[in-house]
């Protein structure tokens, strides 16, 4: 970063730029507004409304993390982008919480569809029926 930046100041000066290229950048990545963070509220649980029978496993395994993802947020524990879901599965979830043993079988699902293309089974996405019960009711 701090070559990125010295090469960015010294093209700068060289075609008479005023500011640094580095904050140049800084002042573009902060006019540009994070997207708000979804709440679990605003997520249906797709085994109640009958979208586990429309979507595919795929989608519902995506889905699902997400919304663990949402329902963890509003515990206080935001994923963050470095995160992998195996990292951040240890903090939203820790091995003494009621849903861990869920959420890690859903995390084992998610990495191996976001990262593995990894094809899941009709009866293996309805495993996450569990999950969502748990988040329900872990408000």
């Amino acid at each position: 970063r701090r070559l990125q930046g010295a090469v960015g100041n010294t093209f700068a000066r060289l075609f008479g730029g005023t500011r640094s290229m580095a904050d140049a950048a800084g002042v573009e990545q902060a006019a540009t507004p994070a997207a708000p963070r979804r709440t679990f509220a605003e997520f249906t649980d797709p085994f109640l409304s009958g979208r586990d029978k429309k979507a595919s496993p795929v989608e519902l395994v995506r889905y699902t993390f997400e919304a663990f993802e949402a329902w963890s947020g509003d515990r206080g524990q935001v994923r963050t982008p470095d995160q992998t879901p195996q990292e951040f599965l240890r903090v939203a979830a820790p091995p003494q919480s009621p849903l861990h043993e869920e959420a890690r079988r859903m995390v084992r699902l998610y990495s191996e569809v976001a990262y593995a293309s990894a094809n899941v089974s009709r009866e293996t996405a309805a495993t996450l029926r569990q999950l969502w019960h748990l988040m329900q009711s872990v408000r």
